[in-house]
């Protein structure tokens, strides 16, 4: 019995890893489309936004599985990417940032953001149209963060502050990008 346990854990290991690059794989090179218009706060402030992904977008997504104030809260790990795009990239590149709560959490969580004083732009999608306009996107929330080139492409999948492996991926095809344009 010992033995055949041996023998399946790495077989179920390398299953699911499979399963993960193979659905990176059908992501990668998929158009992504932005609604229309997005309820955005930046600075204090609530405002309708549109998003333009003509330029490289670093894009995260978080739905409404995700606990919406924990990831408010610890928003600030996030800021290097933004620092990274405004300083290194010279504005070249964007940070898109979505909080798709629950319809009965969305004064909530506005209210929170609104709090947060954030001085980047924020997206709040109550609809969940970003989902649902992009429905080629899996539910579990790793494949929720993607970086797209500037015609709209998914590039890379995967949160790019998840270890420094993929903060470095995310830089490297970020400046192939940009030499491009």
């Amino acid at each position: 019995m010992k033995r055949l346990l041996i023998l399946l854990i790495p077989c179920l290991f390398l299953s699911c890893n499979y399963s993960i690059q193979r659905q990176v794989l059908n992501l990668e090179g998929k158009h992504f489309i932005f609604p229309s218009s997005l309820d955005c706060i930046q600075n204090g402030d609530k405002y309708q936004s549109n998003i333009s992904p003509n330029i490289p977008t670093i894009v995260i997504v978080k739905d409404s599985l995700h606990c919406m104030e924990c990831a408010i809260t610890h928003f600030e790990k996030n800021d290097v990417l933004f620092e990274y795009c405004q300083d290194s990239l010279y504005n070249q590149a964007q940070v898109v940032v979505v909080f798709s709560p629950k319809v009965n959490s969305k004064d909530y969580v506005e209210n929170l953001l609104i709090e947060k004083n954030e001085s980047n732009k924020l997206f709040v999608d109550t609809k969940n149209q970003i989902l649902s306009i992009n429905d080629f996107i899996p539910k579990d929330e790793m494949f929720h963060s993607f970086l797209l080139d500037g015609n709209g492409n998914i590039r890379v999948v995967g949160h790019p502050l998840r270890n420094e492996s993929m903060w470095l991926l995310y830089k490297m095809v970020l400046n192939e990008l940009l030499k491009t344009n």
